[in-house]
């Protein structure tokens, strides 16, 4: 296999140079004007003496500019690491630490000075005055060098990254290319947070075909009619969701009576995609295909995929047949294959297998084996599937206690370190995924009291926004069945108790006491009593999806549009601007 990722993309730029590539922010940027920069990043790199094998971080929001480092990152033939400007700065170091990353690539200067990487701020061109010319570099890589390190919620209590080659980063490009049918007219919605692994072919599969990437803020996603009406002036053919916002979409798209009139597919990944939500799709788009996408971050993202094309024609959405160079074995407990229904561990072969977790040895041999006969690496998954007749797969679960949750593989271990860590008082912690709410409850014991708002301040210091508990709890001990083992269905008591004890009986007036009447319904419990949430709502339970579900419910409450000014996380995350914002609109 030869790999020609970059030589195709600098093909379309030497011969379209003018093609439209990006729109980001309302401006476009020209393919010339991706491999100029991308270029001219390759060049520092080189300079800074990056070569094959070495890691260089990404800490942007996603953006042209990401996009142009991704490309510079390998054109000088490093590996590339994308974090999150959202991710807590302790957890960016132990990434860069356990990646040895000595560079990070950044669109921002508010990363703390730290001797253990330089951090270069893209948005500064002056790193680049000296080197910028028309000549384009591209280090030949060979299929096996690594392309790129992302990090996943560990089961050790700490995240583990993931290392995919060359081979199996451009098989699953060149798939999503085929399987999506794209081309020269295609325009991709760039949606997924650039630590996702389906940032890697929102950004870089589009470019293959001399297509176009749209890059959504975070802004623009979490105002939902706003959201819908970028879709239809940006021209967006693909669209890919996860499916809680997918159904979220269907409901604007429903009430504004509007249509996606350039869509030509949607993918639905990182959550189970379920009948009703099929159904209600097909009640609003009769002709627009659904993809739905299934495959882990070990094995270069997406492995399968499901063409659904009408609301009858499955009972029970499949994840749907291997993608070329892709093996699925499904094996029960002996390790014997299973046969068609027969539910097992799936275990995924060929080159979109990745190496395993970089720097941490022990956790990459319980999941990663070589097949020395035909020299081919297989990925334990841990999910347990069961195959069908015509070939396509049915997912049923996990084997150990991972969860997804609006795409983001969570760990439930690794929150309990976290909060095990917080303070040395604490003795024992549990955490689960409450299915009736939706959301992840963590309670703990101590051998005295240890405020939660101080561990809740712990855990987001060092966890991502998705992974930290709706709610945590301090219990005086855990429940535990005859076994003595910790009785999750009497820890779900436990908790409905805790809360049930903490009726809230504010009183407010008007907009201020509806609006947390709205909050209090979407959360399912009631809002605490005190006020020190009003700063950020985040502290009680509210995520992206909550928050675009407020937003929803507000402006078809009073009807009125929030301004995009008016939806940034300094305002929506805290009470009492929202609520200024909205007596602004409707004049209260």
């Amino acid at each position: 296999m030869q790999i020609d990722i970059i030589d195709h993309i600098i093909k379309i730029a030497i011969d379209n140079p003018k093609r439209e590539a990006v729109l980001d922010r309302s401006r476009v940027y020209t393919y010339k004007d991706v491999i100029d920069v991308a270029s001219q990043i390759a060049r520092y790199l080189s300079a800074q003496v990056v070569s094959a094998e070495d890691v260089v971080g990404i800490r942007m929001d996603r953006s042209y500019s990401s996009i142009c480092a991704t490309l510079g990152v390998m054109m000088s033939g490093a590996a590339f690491l994308p974090i999150d400007k959202n991710i807590p700065y302790e957890r960016v170091c132990y990434m860069c630490d356990t990646a040895n990353v000595k560079v990070v690539l950044s669109d921002t200067s508010d990363i703390p000075i730290d001797k253990r990487f330089v951090n270069i701020n893209l948005l500064k061109y002056s790193y680049f005055e000296s080197i910028a010319n028309n000549e384009y570099i591209c280090n030949n890589f060979g299929i096996n060098q690594l392309a790129y390190v992302i990090f996943t919620s560990g089961s050790t209590g700490m995240p583990k990254g993931v290392m995919i080659e060359y081979a199996g980063m451009q098989n699953h490009l060149y798939e999503k290319v085929r399987i999506l049918s794209m081309n020269e007219n295609t325009v991709v919605a760039f949606n997924a947070s650039i630590s996702f692994d389906i940032s890697v072919w929102q950004m870089l599969s589009p470019l293959l075909v001399g297509g176009k990437v749209v890059v959504f803020s975070n802004e623009e996603i979490i105002h939902v009619s706003g959201f819908c009406r970028k879709l239809i002036e940006h021209k967006v053919t693909l669209l890919e969701l996860v499916p809680t916002y997918l159904n979220l979409l269907i409901d604007e798209c429903r009430r504004l009576n509007t249509s996606l009139i350039n869509l030509e597919k949607i993918i639905s990944t990182g959550e189970e995609l379920t009948k009703y939500t099929v159904e209600r799709w097909f009640d609003v788009f009769k002709f627009i295909p659904i993809i739905n996408a299934y495959g882990p971050t070990e094995a270069s993202d997406d492995v399968t995929h499901c063409v659904i094309t009408s609301s009858n024609q499955y009972e029970v959405i499949p994840i749907g047949a291997p993608i070329k160079n892709v093996k699925l074995l499904i094996k029960d407990e002996n390790n014997n294959t299973c046969g068609i229904d027969e539910k097992g561990e799936l275990v995924i072969i060929g080159i979109c297998v990745g190496r395993g977790y970089i720097g941490d040895n022990q956790e990459t041999e319980k999941y990663f084996y070589l097949d020395s006969e035909i020299n081919n690496r297989e990925y334990k998954t841990g999910d347990i599937v069961s195959r069908q007749k015509d070939g396509n797969l049915i997912f049923w679960g996990r084997v150990d206690r991972q969860i997804k949750i609006q795409g983001n593989r969570i760990e439930l271990s690794e929150i309990e370190y976290a909060i095990t860590k917080c303070n040395a008082n604490i003795i024992q912690t549990a955490v689960f995924f409450d299915d009736v709410s939706e959301r992840i409850k963590a309670c703990y014991t101590a051998s005295k009291m240890v405020s939660s708002s101080d561990v809740r301040s712990f855990v987001e210091s060092v966890l991502p926004d998705y992974m930290v508990p709706s709610e945590i709890i301090q219990i005086s001990a855990m429940p535990v069945n005859t076994n003595g083992k910790i009785d999750n269905k009497l820890l779900h008591k436990h908790f409905k108790h805790e809360i049930n004890s903490k009726i809230n009986n504010y009183k407010k007036l008007d907009l201020e006491e509806e609006i947390m009447n709205f909050m209090s319904e979407l959360l399912k419990k009631p809002l605490p009593n005190d006020s020190n949430w009003k700063d950020d709502i985040q502290t009680i339970g509210f995520n992206s999806i909550l928050i675009i579900k407020l937003i929803i419910r507000i402006e078809e409450e009073y009807n009125f549009e929030f301004v995009d000014e008016d939806v940034i996380s300094k305002t929506v995350y805290n009470f009492n601007n929202l609520i200024d914002s909205i007596r602004k609109a409707v004049k209260f």
